[in-house]
C-alpha cells in the first residue's frame, strides 16, 4: 500500500533533474569558458599565457606579490612620494584591501603572471555558484542567466586583466544574494544577519566608495516603515558613510582619488568649486550619452541599461499614481522597484560627479550596479526587464570578438612579455633590505610614462612612487629612480640636488640610485617607516 503523495515523492526536485543539474553546473562557468574562447580565437593562446599591460594592473599584481613577502613593511605606492595618512599602509590609491587579499593567497601559493587571471576565474566562479545555490533558480532563470552572462562583455574582458574589476562584480553578485534576503525577510531578518549583512556592505564600501550609495535602501529596507524606523535609517546611513569615507581617506595616498579632490574644494571655498564641479558633471553626462565616436558595445551597454531604468521608473510613477488615486499604501513590490530605480539613477549620478566618463573605465563603477539589480529582477521574477535587456545586449555579439581583440592585444602579445635577462639585470641592483629604517630605502620612483608590465622585474618589497608633479622642487625621498632623460633634467631644479648614480640602463629609461636618501639599517632587524 501507498499513500497518495507517493507519487509526488518520486517526482525529482528541480535541482535533481539531469537538464536542470547540467544547468548549475555549467552556467556559473559561462564568464570563464567565454573568455577562454576568445582568447583561442584571437590568440591560439593559453588563456594563462598573459601578460601584465594596462599600469593598473600592473600595480594591483605587484603590490600583491610584496604583501606576500614583506606584508606592511614594503617600499611605498603612491603618487609623486606623497603616502597614505594612515602610517600602517604603504598601498596605493585603491587601498590596501586587494593586495592584503591577494597577497595573503600568494603567501602560499606564488604569485607568477597569470595568478591574477587565475584568481579572476575563482572569484567569479564562486560567486556565480553562491549565487544560482542560495537563489534556489528553476530552470528559466538559469537561462536567463545563461543570456545575461553571455552578453555580460565587462565580466568576460576584465577576467583577463589582474585589477579589482572581477572582485568588485564578484560582490556585485554575492550582494545581490544579500538584498534578495532583505527584500522577503526586511525588517523581520535576525539581528545577527543584519550584522553580517551590514558588514559585508561596509567591507565593499571601503574597498569601493561607490558601493556606499547602497547604504541608504539598506538601512532602510532593515528598519521599520514608520517614523521612527526612517530616522534610524537615517542616523545609520549617515554615521556608515562618515566611517567609510573616513577609513578610505585614511589608507588612501593623495593626489588620485576624485572623490576626495571634490570634497577638499568644497572645504577650502565652496562657492568656487560648486560651478566646476557641476559643468564637470553636466560635461560628463553630455559625454556619456554623446553616441558619435563610441565603439557598439559602449553605445549598445547604454542603451540597454537605459531602456531597462526608464521601463522601471515608469512603473514605479505608474504605481505612486495609482496609489494616490486609491488612497491605498505602495505594495512591497513598487518599493523593490524604487530600489532599483535608486540603483541605476545614483551610480550614473555619481559617475558624472566624480569619475571618469567616455573610456572603459565608467563601467568600472556602472557596471556593478548593473550586474546587481539585473540578477536582483531575475530572483524577484520580474522576467520581462530582464529580457528586454538582453535583446538589447546580443547586439553587442558581432562586436565582442574586435572589441576583445583591442582590449586585450597587449596583454597577450608576446611584444609584451619582459625578457628574462630584465629580471636578472634588475635584480643584481635592487634588492628589498628588510632592516631598512625607512619605507623610502624600499621605493623607486619613476614615471608615469614607464609604468607599464616591465615594472614586474623590480623585486617583490620594493615599491613604485610615480611621478605626476613634474614641476616639484621637493626634496626627494626615494633610494631609487627609473626615469628618463628629460626627468632627470627637470629634477635636477629640486632642492637639493639630488645626487644620482646610474646603476642599469632599462629598456625605457635608466634606473639610478639616489645618495641622499636616508637608508640605516633597524638593529631588530624588522624595519619599520
Amino acid at each position: 500500500m501507498t499513500d497518495d503523495n507517493s507519487t509526488d515523492a518520486r517526482i525529482p526536485a528541480w535541482h535533481e533533474r539531469r537538464p536542470a543539474r547540467l544547468l548549475l553546473a555549467l552556467v556559473p562557468l559561462v564568464p570563464v569558458l567565454l573568455m577562454a574562447f576568445l582568447v583561442r580565437w584571437n590568440y591560439q593562446k593559453d588563456p594563462l599565457d598573459v601578460s601584465l599591460f594596462w599600469n593598473d594592473e600592473v600595480v594591483n599584481w605587484h603590490q600583491a606579490k610584496s604583501f606576500s613577502r614583506a606584508g606592511f613593511n614594503s617600499g611605498y605606492y603612491t603618487n609623486d612620494e606623497r603616502p597614505a595618512p594612515a602610517s600602517f599602509t604603504p598601498f596605493y590609491v585603491h587601498g590596501p584591501w586587494y593586495p592584503m587579499l591577494a597577497g595573503t593567497i600568494a603567501r602560499f601559493t606564488g604569485w607568477p603572471i597569470s595568478a591574477g587571471v587565475v584568481l579572476n576565474c575563482f572569484l567569479i566562479s564562486m560567486a556565480l555558484y553562491a549565487f544560482v545555490l542560495t537563489g534556489g533558480l528553476g530552470t528559466a532563470q538559469l537561462a536567463l542567466l545563461f543570456g545575461i552572462l553571455m552578453t555580460a562583455y565587462p565580466i568576460v574582458f576584465y577576467v583577463t586583466i589582474n585589477m579589482q574589476e572581477t572582485l568588485q562584480q564578484a560582490m556585485a553578485i554575492l550582494l545581490a544574494v544579500c538584498f534578495s534576503y532583505l527584500f522577503a525577510h526586511r525588517e523581520q531578518a535576525p539581528l545577527s544577519a543584519r550584522v553580517g549583512l551590514t558588514c559585508m556592505l561596509l567591507t565593499a564600501s571601503i574597498t569601493r566608495m561607490s558601493w556606499a550609495i547602497m547604504l541608504a535602501p539598506f538601512f532602510l529596507l532593515i528598519n521599520r516603515k514608520n517614523g521612527r524606523g526612517l530616522l534610524t535609517a537615517v542616523v545609520q546611513t549617515g554615521i556608515a558613510t562618515v566611517v567609510v569615507y573616513w577609513i578610505v581617506f585614511e589608507t588612501t595616498p593623495p593626489g588620485n582619488h576624485s572623490v576626495f579632490k571634490a570634497a577638499a574644494g568644497f572645504t577650502a571655498t565652496p562657492t568656487d568649486a560648486l560651478r566646476p564641479f557641476l559643468l564637470q558633471a553636466a560635461a560628463n553626462f553630455r559625454l556619456y550619452y554623446s553616441f558619435a565616436g563610441q565603439n557598439a558595445l559602449d553605445v549598445n551597454q547604454k542603451v540597454a541599461v537605459t531602456t531597462i531604468t526608464l521601463l522601471l521608473l515608469l512603473q514605479l510613477v505608474l504605481s505612486l499614481l495609482r496609489s494616490v488615486r486609491l488612497g491605498r499604501p505602495l505594495a512591497r513590490e513598487d518599493y523593490v522597484t524604487a530600489f532599483h530605480v535608486y540603483n541605476l539613477i545614483a551610480v550614473h549620478c555619481a559617475s558624472f560627479a566624480f569619475y571618469i566618463i567616455g573610456t572603459w573605465g565608467d563601467y568600472r563603477v556602472i557596471y556593478t550596479h548593473i550586474l546587481l539589480s539585473l540578477l536582483l529582477l531575475l530572483l524577484s521574477g520580474r522576467r520581462a526587464i530582464v529580457i528586454c535587456f538582453i535583446a538589447i545586449s546580443l547586439l553587442n555579439l558581432p562586436s565582442i570578438h574586435a572589441n576583445f581583440r583591442s582590449f586585450t592585444a597587449g596583454k597577450y602579445a608576446d611584444s609584451s612579455k619582459t625578457p628574462a635577462r630584465v629580471y636578472d639585470q634588475v635584480a643584481k641592483v635592487l634588492t628589498y633590505d628588510a632592516r631598512a629604517t625607512s619605507r623610502w630605502c624600499n621605493t623607486v620612483l619613476m614615471d608615469i610614462g614607464l609604468y607599464d608590465g616591465v615594472v614586474s622585474a623590480i623585486p617583490a618589497g620594493i615599491g613604485t612612487s610615480v611621478i605626476f608633479d613634474t614641476e616639484s622642487t621637493s626634496a626627494i625621498h626615494s633610494r631609487y629612480l627609473w626615469i628618463t632623460d628629460s626627468t632627470r633634467d627637470r629634477l635636477a631644479r629640486r632642492i637639493p640636488q639630488p645626487r644620482l648614480e646610474h646603476l642599469l640602463a632599462m629598456p625605457t629609461g635608466e634606473l639610478y640610485l639616489n645618495l641622499d636618501a636616508d637608508c640605516r639599517h633597524a638593529p631588530s632587524g624588522n624595519g619599520r617607516p
